[in-house]
């Protein structure tokens, strides 16, 4: 390994520097890096343990962050990271927020989502050890994945009366199998990095953070219009799967409540009883049938 020369060290000071004047965030921290012509963010949720990691202000802090990439194609690549190792999902966390911010925040998520898949630079999402429901859907907007070598990731959604509504249930399938996406929702289990790996939702399994350094500078010998026209070009099939039907079901799915009687559930120790499934059907029926007037 080379040792950091005195140079090196210097442009480390000034990158950090000009990344302060730059990016002012409260859950977000932004490293610029001159090397590779990218930036790393960290989601920071050290010290914010009884808050939900994705809540309003963290997702309209990366809305802001990918309007200033959106006008900056000179950046190649944006690698996005939590700052812990294993990224869990607490319902506990959102127990004092009603119905109506929750349907707002759980459908920030799938905008902020929309928002990463289309922006022009590479972005690089790092699982480390894993990550739980909305926040393992968010990795599903990145273009490549890395993750340790004992990673496990959890789409536990349906346990707390949540759709996937981070563009999970249209993305899911398109990364790895229909089958696989079935699988994995609709069980609920822990998926090891071997199957992630295996299946391809995961790129590569890195050792060290030397490893996405490599990706990046490799990443920064591209041609920015070359990937600019491709990444443009492998997203046109995604758009068609991303539809209005998709989003009217996790709306209503949001409305009957369930992720609240989730929550109370689990402070209270009881048997979760969810919304009756026929009065649902009969309500979205109701609902879609309206819309086609």
């Amino acid at each position: 390994m080379k040792k950091p020369t005195q140079r090196d060290h210097l442009k480390i000071m000034i990158a950090k520097n000009l990344s302060n004047q730059l990016f002012q965030y409260k859950c977000l921290k932004v490293n610029l890096e001159p090397d590779t012509k990218s930036l790393t963010v960290e989601i920071q949720t050290t010290g914010r343990f009884d808050q939900f990691p994705l809540n309003f202000e963290c997702l309209f802090e990366l809305e802001s962050l990918m309007a200033w990439l959106n006008q900056h194609l000179e950046v190649k690549s944006v690698q996005i990271e939590f700052d812990v190792e294993y990224q869990s999902f607490y319902p506990e966390q959102l127990k004092d927020l009603d119905q109506a911010y929750l349907e707002k925040n759980m459908l920030q998520i799938r905008k902020t989502c929309h928002s990463l898949l289309k922006l022009p630079q590479t972005v690089i999402f790092n699982l480390k050890r894993g990550l739980e429901g909305p926040m393992a859907e968010l990795a599903l907007a990145a273009d490549l994945r890395v993750a340790n070598r004992d990673c496990e990731i959890v789409f536990n959604h349906l346990s707390l009366g949540l759709v996937p509504m981070g563009l999970g249930i249209e993305l899911l399938g398109l990364i790895v199998s229909p089958g696989k996406a079935r699988d994995w929702i609709l069980s609920g289990r822990n998926i090891s990095s071997y199957e992630l790996a295996q299946s391809g939702f995961i790129g590569q399994l890195i050792d060290n953070e030397e490893d996405c350094q490599q990706i990046k500078q490799k990443l920064f010998s591209h041609s920015d219009m070359a990937r600019i026209q491709a990444k443009e070009a492998l997203l046109h099939q995604v758009r068609g799967f991303i539809t209005d039907l998709g989003l009217a079901i996790q709306k209503e799915a949001l409305k009957t409540g369930d992720l609240a009687l989730a929550i109370e559930a689990r402070a209270s120790e009881k048997t979760i009883k969810f919304t009756n499934p026929n009065e649902f059907k009969a309500r979205l029926k109701s609902k879609l049938s309206t819309a086609e007037l």
